[in-house]
């Protein structure tokens, strides 16, 4: 599979689901890749939507820790994710939702969690080292103050008219953007990876936010090892195999770019 390099928004809340428009893609026209199957007798069940870090985030973690799973893709601009089955599965509409034999889960972080530590897998996404252990999950959280801050400029930027920019706003939450960026800046300094020199829940976290932040524009070069990380990131086996389906063949909206 050739490797994707590309570098609108919508993440509100921490488990938005409504991605960037154009992820009009059915179940059947998306190619399987990495561990994901369509055999209808596996008992791990994955419902996501293309573009939405969070479901990335539930992806990523399947394919860090190789567990099959059947894979379920929702078209948000056709409601999949408001049907009745669906809102059965999770009464507020949101992807990603996971089904593990008789138990389902939504939210994304509590995924990850969940597949890290009941499903059996050689991979481990926490660190041994009780001190770096907890980084991770400091950071695994920690990761939604990035898509809240992203979140609120694109969505200004959205849903304002040009001439009807208020530059001071602007100004404050482009620096409230910044502010954000340059800690995870700080926060790679010494390793390679936001919790050690391994890939951790932290950065499954992390990493599809700071990948859609890329995607809308925002210049991660003035940002020398958050750069480094993310192209660090991008070839992984599991990043590729997760990375979303419309983004190989679309550009995307860049609301970010020259701010």
């Amino acid at each position: 599979m050739a490797a994707v390099t590309g570098n609108e928004f919508n993440m509100g809340t921490a488990d938005q689901e409504v991605a960037e428009s154009g992820s009009e893609e059915s179940e059947e026209e998306v190619e399987l890749t990495g561990h994901a199957t369509a055999d209808p007798a596996c008992q791990r069940v994955l419902y996501w939507g293309s573009g939405s870090p969070p479901a990335w985030r539930a992806r990523l973690c399947l394919e860090e820790k190789k567990i099959q799973y059947r894979s379920v893709m929702l078209s948000f601009e056709k409601q999949d994710h408001r049907t009745p089955q669906i809102l059965s599965l999770n009464p507020r509409g949101m992807v990603p939702i996971f089904v593990d034999g008789d138990t389902v889960l939504y939210e994304s972080l509590g995924i990850m969690q969940y597949i890290d530590s009941e499903i059996k897998s050689e991979v481990s996404l926490l660190p041994e080292n009780r001190r770096l252990r907890a980084r991770a999950l400091v950071r695994m959280n920690e990761a939604n103050n990035v898509s809240a801050v992203v979140g609120e400029v694109v969505y200004y930027l959205r849903r304002t008219a040009p001439s009807q920019i208020n530059e001071d706003y602007l100004r404050v939450k482009r620096e409230a953007l910044y502010k954000e960026i340059a800690l995870w800046e700080g926060y790679l300094d010494g390793g390679e990876f936001l919790a050690g020199d391994k890939v951790s829940l932290a950065d499954v976290s992390f990493f599809p936010t700071i990948a859609y932040t890329a995607r809308l524009g925002f210049d991660l070069s003035k940002f020398p090892r958050l750069n480094s990380y993310y192209h660090r990131m991008l070839p992984r086996e599991a990043v590729q195999a997760s990375w979303p389906p419309h983004w190989r063949n679309t550009d995307g909206a860049k609301p970010l770019k020259g701010l």
